[in-house]
């Protein structure tokens, strides 16, 4: 990712005027947190529209966890990768079961 963000700027000239490495991985992380809140709200709606508070707060606790993972625990990064998906695995189950139940 490094790589494709310094073809696209040339750093060297903007260190030259002042600006640091710093400053442009704000901006570029910035952007990136900006575009997905757009992305982020529909379906957030969708989901609390559809009343699946379960489903809304599984997805919302695992790019917490994950987040926290990778800032503060790189090393067990794959491992915290695994447990969520497995976690959701079994959530998905649970919510078919729900489904197929209150069909019945």
């Amino acid at each position: 990712m490094n790589d494709l963000l310094f073809g696209l700027v040339n750093l060297a000239q903007l260190e030259v005027l002042g600006f640091k490495k710093e400053h442009f991985y704000f901006i570029t992380l910035a952007l990136i947190l900006a575009v997905l809140c757009f992305v982020i709200k529909p379906i957030i709606s969708f989901f609390s529209r559809k009343q699946y508070f379960f489903l809304l707060t599984y997805v919302l606790s695992s790019l917490l966890f994950l987040a926290f993972t990778a800032i503060f625990a790189q090393d067990v990064l794959y491992v915290a990768f695994l447990a969520v998906i497995f976690i959701g695995m079994f959530l998905s189950i649970f919510m078919i079961y729900q489904f197929f139940n209150s069909n019945v």
